[in-house]
């Protein structure tokens, strides 16, 4: 009593020849993932040589800005040297004045404690 299925109507007969079509497309799918794999090296290959070259123009650009505030820092430590030898001289200047100064009120003292002490 067994009966063997009819085939339905949304599902057509297999042909014979499908496991041959099969086959080919394995073959398709083969071939299209080598040549995604290719591909994909292509650009694994293309991504690392832009990052070559951004790595290279960063070392360029940063060698340069290194430079060019090396050249800014010595004229600044230059200008500051000047302005501060300037510093030293006037203060010395000034400081040497109000030496005098102590040093003419200490003899003028000197003498009127002298004076007073002889009388």
């Amino acid at each position: 009593m067994s009966q063997t299925p009819e085939p339905s109507p949304s599902r057509p007969p297999l042909p014979a020849d499908l496991p041959w079509g099969i086959h080919y497309l394995r073959e398709d799918i083969q071939d299209l993932r080598q040549e995604l794999r290719h591909e994909v090296g292509q650009l694994r290959g293309e991504i690392k040589e832009v990052r070559s070259e951004i790595n290279s123009r960063l070392h360029t650009e940063i060698g340069g800005l290194r430079e060019e505030m090396n050249t800014q820092t010595g004229g600044l430590r230059e200008e500051m040297s000047t302005q501060i030898g300037g510093l030293r001289e006037e203060m010395s200047t000034q400081i040497g004045g109000l030496r005098e100064e102590v040093n003419y009120h200490r003899r003028r003292r000197w003498l009127e404690w002298g004076t007073l002490k002889g009388s």
